[in-house]
């Protein structure tokens, strides 16, 4: 039996949610920013001031993220294997002994962090977060 390269599973995995992080960050700034734009109407109305607009939006995060968190998995995760394959990565990959039935061991392996990091956010996060956001916003205007 062949040994497993470990190496090539830390690279992989490191250079996805590197990317899918990068994704969901500008997702959420063009969210926050929505958001944002949205809330002013509400700005000056009783004690609703920048600061409650900011806490109010910085709450609503967790609640977008989990929303967002399949299409940035998958753009974040087609962008690094298009890089892979452009800079010829996965054919000296390939090459190395790395069999497709591995890759999609792999890449399936790196897929359940981002289940079990989803569940969290929609299960544990999410709902506090929106409660959070919802009475601070009642309790200023």
């Amino acid at each position: 039996m062949k040994p497993r390269p470990r190496t090539l599973e830390r690279y992989l995995a490191t250079q996805i949610y590197g990317a899918s992080g990068f994704v969901l960050l500008g997702f959420l700034a063009l969210f926050a920013f929505f958001d944002l734009i949205g809330e002013l109407g509400d700005l000056g109305k009783g004690e609703y001031d920048l600061r409650q607009v900011f806490t109010f939006v910085l709450l609503n995060a967790p609640a977008h993220a989990y929303e967002l968190f399949p299409i940035v998995v998958l753009i974040g995760t087609l962008y690094v294997l298009a890089h892979l394959a452009s800079n010829s990565e996965y054919t000296v990959m390939r090459g190395s002994g790395l069999s497709p039935a591995r890759a999609a061991a792999t890449l399936s392996k790196i897929g359940m962090a981002f289940v079990v990091l989803t569940f969290i956010i929609g299960e544990w996060v999410a709902p506090h977060a929106e409660e959070a956001a919802q009475k601070t916003k009642i309790r200023a205007l």
